[in-house]
C-alpha cells in the first residue's frame, strides 16, 4: 500500500505499477481501496476502450486510474497510447463532437492482471514496477470479506480510511527508490513476452546451458545446426516468421557481443558406418556460458534467476 501511494502520488515520476496474479489474489482491492482516500479522483476501468478510447473526456480529472482484469492484450498499436498517460505532461481530451484540446496530465496508472503478459515492457523500460501478487490468501473469502468491512463498512470504515490516509501522507518515502522501481522477475517476464523469437530461444539455450537442446555448453556449434533449433523452437511456440540466416546472425550478434565465426569438421553419412565422410562447414563460436549469461542480463538490464545446468 505505501509503495502504490507513493509511485501514485508522490509527485509525477513517470512510473506505473503492475500487479500480476492469480483470480481471489486481492489485486483489485489494492486499487480499490489507495482509490478510495481520493474517491472523486478515482476511476477503476475493465475496458482498455475507457483509457485508450477515441472519446476520453471522463479522465479529465482522474488522478489515480486502475486497469483492472485482462487489460494488456499485446496489440503493439496500443503500446504508445499506454505508455502516453505515465509519462507525459499533458494529454488531448476529446469530447464525442467537440474539438479535441490539450490539458495537463496528472493521472497515475495502476495495471492489475490474471495475465501472464500483463503490461507491454521493452528491454530498457522504466515506467514499470511490476509485481507478482503471493496466493497465501487466494480465494479466502472471510480475510478478503473482513479486509473490505473494515474499510468500507459505514462510518466506521469511513475513519479507518481516514486513518490510512493520515499514515500515508506522514509516512517517509525514499524519492530516490520510487524513481528507480526493482528489476523484478514479474518485469523480467513482460520483457520477454514483448521481445522477439531469438530472444526467446537464446533465454531458453541460456537457461539449460546447453547452445544445442541436451547437449551441453558447446563453444563451437556449426550455424546449420543451432538454425535448425531455432527453427524447432519457433515451431513449438507458433513462430511463423522466423526470418532469415543473415536477420538471425545479426540478432544473435546484439546477444552475444563476442560471437564470431569459425569452421569444423561434421560427420557427413551414417553415423553407423565406418567410412563417414569429414566436411568443414560454417560455426559459431561462442564465449564460456557464464559471460553468455552476464551479456544477456546487461541487456535486459536485470539479474536473472538461472536454472540447473545440462552437464
Amino acid at each position: 500500500m505505501v509503495v502504490c501511494w507513493g509511485v501514485c502520488f508522490s509527485g509525477r515520476l513517470g512510473i506505473a505499477i503492475a500487479l500480476r496474479g492469480c483470480q481471489g489474489t486481492g489485486k483489485t482491492m489494492v486499487g480499490k481501496t489507495t482509490g478510495s482516500l481520493i474517491d472523486a479522483h478515482y476511476l477503476l476501468v475493465d475496458d482498455p476502450r475507457y483509457l485508450l478510447g477515441e472519446f476520453n473526456a471522463h479522465l479529465a480529472q482522474r488522478i489515480f486510474l486502475q486497469a483492472d482484469k485482462a487489460f494488456w492484450s499485446g496489440d503493439d498499436s496500443g503500446v504508445g497510447r499506454l505508455k502516453s498517460p505515465i509519462t507525459s505532461d499533458t494529454q488531448m481530451l476529446e469530447h464525442k463532437g467537440v474539438d479535441p484540446i490539450r490539458v495537463s496530465n496528472y493521472s497515475r496508472l495502476m495495471i492489475t492482471s490474471n495475465e501472464d503478459c500483463a503490461v507491454p515492457a521493452g528491454l530498457d523500460d522504466r515506467r514499470w514496477l511490476s509485481i507478482d501478487v503471493g496466493q497465501e490468501r487466494r480465494q479466502d473469502g472471510a480475510y478478503f470479506e473482513q479486509l473490505h468491512d473494515h474499510f468500507f463498512a459505514g462510518e466506521k470504515g469511513a475513519r479507518n480510511r481516514a486513518a490510512l490516509l493520515w499514515e500515508l501522507l506522514h509516512h517517509p518515502l525514499d524519492m530516490a527508490r520510487l524513481r528507480s522501481p526493482p528489476r523484478t522477475q514479474a518485469l523480467f517476464g513482460h520483457k520477454m513476452r514483448t521481445l522477439g523469437p531469438v530472444y526467446v530461444f537464446w533465454l531458453d539455450r541460456l537457461t539449460e546451458g546447453a547452445t544445442l537442446p541436451g547437449m551441453g555448453w558447446l563453444e563451437v556449434v556449426p550455424k546449420a545446426r543451432l538454425r535448425g533449433a531455432y527453427d524447432a523452437s519457433c515451431d513449438r511456440i507458433g513462430q511463423r516468421h522466423k526470418g532469415g540466416d543473415r536477420e538471425f546472425s545479426i540478432a544473435l550478434r546484439k546477444l552475444v557481443p563476442e560471437l564470431s565465426t569459425t569452421k569444423c569438421e561434421v560427420s557427413v553419412g551414417s553415423e553407423q558406418m565406418d567410412n563417414a565422410d569429414q566436411r568443414r562447414v560454417h560455426a559459431f563460436r561462442f564465449p564460456p556460458l557464464e559471460t553468455c549469461r552476464t551479456y544477456f542480463e546487461e541487456l535486459m538490464g536485470q539479474p536473472i534467476m538461472w536454472g540447473e545446468t545440462t552437464a
